[in-house]
This record gives structure tokens, C-alpha cells and sequence, in this order.
């Protein structure tokens, strides 16, 4: 599904759209049907389980002068793939991308001009596996959950210079990169909607790191 048009404002204007995956209509029938010996995986193996994505992008546009252009975007993407075993256990993935941007342009004239981008993205996935253990002394449902993400932040800005038969283009960039590899929680709780207890937590420490970089051109057509 996707809207565009102008806005109130003048000189504005917006583009919004969204998508759903129609892959699980085929793929869920087919796992359902996919089994193996039991022999293979000692009556571990699938059952039931589905794949699915979607995503959802954006842009707004406004035109304050003849010279200006300020524009906004972002998107979310989003996959998720979930399989059930025989016994009431499931592991489940999730993962995708969040992302944002400004940019300004300015050209006065055909001869000189500028854009000026700043972004944010995230990268994330998420793994899950939940084991239902049950017996006539204990039962309890276990969970381990594992999150890694990768954050990019940054700016860069792109200018142009004519005169002559010179056309001199200069500009550069600025980012961040945040990684964390992993982070792992661990709970544990009774199947009767007992208090969850968490028994173990690992965080990995964050990588960070900073990038720059300046350029200078010159395109000569005499």
C-alpha cells in the first residue's frame, strides 16, 4: 500500500508505504508437512512454524524557497521466522532495521550548491528458544534469549563549485558505529504463570568506533 500528494503547506509533499510478506501462505503449509524420522532427531523435529516479514518507509519533502529543499525519511523493516517442535518447545528469530535521515540541499544557482544528510540506523537480531520441561517433581518453562545490534550514526555534506570549465566538488563525512555482539538473558519460571526467575545474564561490552573522511575534486572540460 502506498499514499503520496502535497500537503497543506505550500511546496510540501509526503510519500508513505507498507508492505506484508505473502510468502507464508506457502511456506507455512510446507513445514507443517515437512517431518523427518524420529530416529533423526529423537522426536525433536518440526512440526509447525511460519515465516513472515513486512516493513513500513516514509518521506516528507517541503520546499521553503527556490533554493532550499529539506526532506525527512525513515523506515522499519521487520522478519521473523518461529518452529515448533513435537514436544511444546519453540525457537523463534527476529531481526531487521530501523532508519532515519534529514537532509537539507541549497542551490542558489546552477553554478554553486550544497547538501548536508544526517542518519540513523539500527541493526538488530533477536534469537529465542523456549524448552517446556515437565515431571511429576518439577516443571518449569526455560528461556534464552541472545540480542546483537549494530548502530550507525552519522553526517556528511556535499558541495559544488562552478566557474569557468572547472566544476570543483568538495565535501566529507562524519560517523559512529556502536556494536554489540551479544547480550544474553537466561529465565526460568513455573508453567502456571509463576514469578520468572532470571538465572543468568551476560552483556558483552559494546565495541564503539569513529570515522571521518575529507574530499576535494575538480572535473576540468575546457
Amino acid at each position: 500500500v502506498q499514499v503520496e500528494g502535497p500537503m497543506k503547506k505550500k511546496g510540501s509533499s509526503f510519500n508513505v508505504a507498507a508492505r506484508i510478506g505473502w510468502i507464508e501462505a506457502l511456506l507455512r503449509p510446507a513445514i507443517n508437512l515437512y517431518t523427518l524420522d524420529d530416529s533423526y532427531y529423537v522426536n525433536d523435529y518440526t512440526r509447525d512454524g511460519n515465516y513472515a516479514f513486512g516493513d513500513f518507509n516514509g518521506k516528507f519533502t517541503w520546499h521553503p524557497t527556490a533554493s532550499d529543499k529539506v526532506s525527512a525519511s525513515f523506515y522499519v523493516g521487520h522478519d521473523m521466522l518461529i518452529l515448533k517442535e513435537v514436544r511444546p518447545d519453540k525457537k523463534s528469530s527476529n531481526w531487521g532495521n530501523v532508519l532515519a535521515s534529514a537532509a537539507w540541499t541549497h542551490s542558489p544557482s546552477d553554478e554553486s550548491g550544497f547538501e548536508l544528510v544526517t542518519y540513523v540506523s539500527d541493526g538488530y537480531c533477536v534469537l529465542s528458544d523456549t524448552e517446556t520441561y515437565v515431571s511429576p517433581k518439577s516443571s518449569y518453562v526455560r528461556t534464552e534469549t541472545n540480542r546483537s545490534n549494530l548502530t550507525n550514526v552519522g553526517a556528511r555534506m556535499d558541495a559544488f563549485r562552478k566557474y569557468g570549465w572547472n566544476n570543483l566538488g568538495f565535501g566529507g563525512s562524519f560517523h559512529s558505529l556502536i556494536s554489540r555482539p551479544y547480550s544474553i538473558v537466561k529465565t526460568k519460571k513455573k508453567p502456571a504463570g509463576g514469578k520468572a526467575e532470571v538465572t543468568a545474564t551476560y552483556h558483552d561490552d559494546n565495541r564503539f568506533s569513529l570515522s571521518a573522511d575529507v574530499y576535494c575534486e575538480d572535473e576540468m572540460k575546457p
